[in-house]
Formats: C-alpha cells, structure tokens, sequence
C-alpha cells in the first residue's frame, strides 16, 4: 500500500472512533452521575409505586454502568450513553443481560435531584411523566450523600 493510502486510512479511522466519543458536556453529566442514589417516587403507567418497593430502590453509577438495586439478591445492572444535547436530554440504557432490548428515556440532572423517564419498548418519551396505559417509567431521585 502507497503511504497515502496508508495515511488516508488513519484519517478514516480518527473520525470513525471521534464519531462515538461522548461529548464533553455528555462526560460531565456522566461524572456527576457518579455514585449512589436513593428512589424517592416511581411510576409505571400512571400508577405509583407502593411506599415499600419505593425504599428499597437505589441506583448507582460507576463509569458508564448502572446497577438497579431492587432489595432483592439479583441486581439488574445496564451501561447508560447520555446525550445533553437533545431536549429533553436523552439516554439509552443497555442491560447487560442477554436477550435485553436497548431501553430509551430521558433525563433532567439537577444538583443532588436527577428524574429519569424511559419506554420500555416504542419511541423515546419526549416529557417527564408516565400516563395510564402506557409502559412508560418515571423515577425521581435524591443522591445518597455519604
């Protein structure tokens, strides 16, 4: 191969991997993510979770993943993409266990508070609240402050 071609290539290969980095403000959401937070409201389909599943559920941030702490001995763990650009600003959440769907919400991060709305299935939910009928997950949160 001539080295322009070789060079050209290189040139190819930047870009493709530049193309899925996180963007700076997608790192910086993503940073202050980082560690425990405890559920304080959860709604799935316009009915409110009962007070004691409520208390028992915890989110927790390490790097790209997150672990879903349900109180029970199985975890459901996920890696988190973020994108601040869109608006509301978006996520996607790729469970780890086989056979899972890639699940699209969105999110609202401020301060200790974060609001998180996903669709189980079907389009990216496009404002904070589950309405009766629908699959669609709404999670307030407050970070656990050591």
């Amino acid at each position: 191969m001539s080295q322009r071609i070789v060079a050209s290539l290189g040139v190819v290969v930047v870009f493709l991997l530049g193309a899925d980095a996180p963007s700076d403000a997608a790192k910086k959401d993503l940073a202050a993510l980082q560690g425990e937070w405890k559920v304080e409201k959860a709604v799935r389909g316009g009915m409110a979770a009962p007070a004691d599943v409520v208390e028992k559920l915890k989110l927790k941030f390490e790097g790209v993943k997150v672990v879903v702490d349900e109180g029970t001995a199985r975890d459901e763990q996920a890696e988190v993409t973020l994108d601040p650009s869109k608006k509301p600003a978006a996520v996607d959440i790729v469970p780890t266990r086989p056979g899972k769907e890639i699940v699209k919400g969105i999110y609202k991060l401020d301060g200790d508070s974060l609001t998180m709305c996903w669709a189980k299935s079907g389009e990216r939910p496009s404002e904070f609240a589950s309405k009766e009928g629908t699959e669609v997950v709404l999670f307030v949160l407050k970070r656990v402050k050591k």
